[in-house]
C-alpha cells in the first residue's frame, strides 16, 4: 500500500510539473514540435520513434525499481539467510551432548516465508547427502516434542524449530560430524507440495567457527501451535 500510495503521488507531482514546464514553453513559442527536432534532430524519422520509446521504457523502469526498491529490501532482510518456500530452512545447529561435547543430533530453524498464507505441514525429513541416512525430525513447540502434522497452520513469518536426533544415539566428533553431515537435504511436505532445500559442507563448516559466539537477538516472532 506504501509503495502505491508513493507511486500516485510521485505520478501526481509528476504530471503537475509536466504540465507547467509544458505551458510555459508554449508561451515562449517552444511547443512539442520544436522539442522533438531539438531532441532527435536529424533523427525524427522511424529511428528517432525507437530511441524515444526505448528512453521512456528506461524511465519506466528506473521509477519502478526506485519505488519497489524499499519493499524489495524490506523483504529481503526479513526473509534473510530462510531457504525454500513456502516454508523456508536455517541452519541452527546441533544438538550436543553436555557430558562431552559431541554432537547427538541436528536442528533447524523453520519459517512460514510467505505473507498472506496459512501453511499446514504434512512430513518433514533430513538426509545426509553424503550416505543416505534419513531422519524424521520433531518440531519443539515450549519444550515439548511433537510431529509436524500434530501443529496448527503456520501463519505467515511465523518461525519454529525442528530437532532430530542421529540414529542408534551416536554422539559424533566435529570431524565424524562433516564426514558423514557435511551435506544435508531437508525435504518438506506440505499437502501436495513436496520439495527440497540442501545446505553444504562451506555452509556447515562456517557455523562450527561461531559454535561459541553468542546469538544476535532477534524480535519476537509469530509462533506456531498444536492442533487439538
Amino acid at each position: 500500500m506504501r509503495v502505491f500510495s508513493k507511486a500516485a503521488a510521485g505520478a501526481f507531482v509528476g504530471k503537475c510539473f509536466a504540465s507547467l514546464l509544458i505551458a510555459i514553453c508554449v508561451a515562449l513559442g517552444f511547443g512539442p514540435e520544436q522539442w522533438a527536432s531539438f531532441l532527435l534532430g536529424d533523427l525524427s524519422g522511424y529511428l528517432g520513434r525507437v530511441l524515444a520509446r526505448i528512453g521512456f521504457l528506461a524511465l519506466g523502469f528506473t521509477t519502478f525499481a526506485f519505488l519497489a526498491r524499499p519493499w524489495i529490501e524490506r523483504r529481503r532482510r526479513t526473509n534473510q539467510n530462510f531457504r525454500g518456500h513456502p516454508i523456508g530452512w536455517k541452519w541452527s545447529g546441533w544438538k550436543i551432548s553436555n557430558s562431552d561435547q559431541r554432537f547427538s543430533g541436528l536442528q533447524f530453524t523453520g519459517k512460514n516465508v510467505t505473507k498472506e498464507d496459512l501453511v499446514k505441514l504434512h512430513d518433514i525429513f533430513i538426509t545426509s547427502l553424503i550416505n543416505g541416512v534419513k531422519l524424521s525430525p520433531m518440531v519443539l513447540l515450549g519444550g515439548e516434542m511433537i510431529r509436524p502434522d500434530e501443529t496448527n497452520p503456520i501463519v505467515p513469518q511465523a518461525e519454529f524449530m525442528i530437532v532430530a536426533d542421529f540414529p542408534n544415539n551416536e554422539m559424533l566428533t566435529e570431524d565424524e560430524f562433516l564426514s558423514l553431515w557435511g551435506k544435508i537435504s531437508i525435504k518438506t511436505h506440505t499437502g501436495k507440495l513436496h520439495y527440497a532445500v540442501s545446505f553444504d559442507e562451506p555452509t556447515i563448516r562456517a557455523s562450527f567457527a561461531r559454535f561459541h559466539s553468542d546469538p544476535e537477538p532477534t524480535p519476537p516472532t509469530p509462533y506456531v501451535t498444536r492442533s487439538r
